[in-house]
């Protein structure tokens, strides 16, 4: 039995689901992917689909939720765009590391715009981190993850100001960390 893919559903479904899970900083987990929606509603994303997405992106990976369940209460197009976001623990991405997954992601809009706020969203807790897990961080993600932005950016044009306007806000947020400690 197929439900509309309601936001309010969405977020009942996920805070169920991350029920006693915290961030590293202690806050309960539910938090992050409201943020992540609200970054995009924000930016004036306001598609239920995308928005849904946004608020269920790690209840496959982090709370061993099924894409089928997904699927089954949300629709195929957000089990779609959940099924992309969550990051597969297989010997081939270990190996590879997360180029080949921020690639398959570049094929669709919805995916790249919540990974851009997730992202968002994970580098304004650095401050919460250890100064080499921070380096770690900031290094990784100007690395592998600017990258990406400019892949999006090529790909979906018209989303331009908010490639812009992200990545520019990541490099800060990493740079106030990264100088936090050694008072750059």
């Amino acid at each position: 039995m197929k439900f509309p893919a309601s936001l309010a559903d969405a977020l009942e479904f996920a805070k169920q689901k991350h029920s006693g899970q915290t961030r590293k900083h202690g806050t309960p987990y539910i938090e992050h992917p409201l943020s992540v929606a609200l970054v995009l509603a924000g930016w004036g994303y306001n598609g239920e689909d995308l928005l849904v997405s946004a608020v269920l992106h790690d209840v496959v990976e982090d709370c061993g939720v099924t894409i089928q369940c997904i699927s089954d209460h949300f629709g195929e197009q957000v089990a779609s765009t959940v099924k992309l976001l969550t990051k597969e623990k297989t010997d081939q991405e270990v190996k590879s590391g997360l180029i080949g997954y921020y690639e398959s992601l570049t094929s669709s809009r919805p995916a790249c715009l919540i990974k851009v706020a997730d992202r968002l969203d994970n580098v304004k807790s650095l401050s919460h981190l250890d100064e080499q897990e921070q380096a770690e961080y900031g290094l990784k993600t100007r690395r592998d993850f600017l990258p990406f932005i400019a892949q999006c950016a090529a790909r979906y044009p018209e989303d331009h100001l908010y490639w812009v306007e992200m990545e520019r806000a990541i490099l800060s947020l990493i740079t106030q960390a990264s100088c936090g400690s050694n008072n750059c």
